[in-house]
């Protein structure tokens, strides 16, 4: 009985494992929308000389 419920619980597992990597990918796609851009800006150089 207990192998019978083991057996019929793998494929459940099967799918719980593949959303949580859909979810993965799907959140760092996300992320990467979300702070990619920041990534790309350079820094601007403060002036060296007092403007007047």
């Amino acid at each position: 009985m207990q192998t019978v419920v083991v057996l019929a619980g793998l494929p459940f597992s099967a799918v719980l494992i593949l959303f949580m990597f859909g979810l993965h990918k799907a959140m760092r796609a996300d992320y990467e929308a979300q702070v990619g851009d920041r990534r790309t800006y350079q820094p601007v150089p403060a002036p060296t000389q007092p403007q007047t």
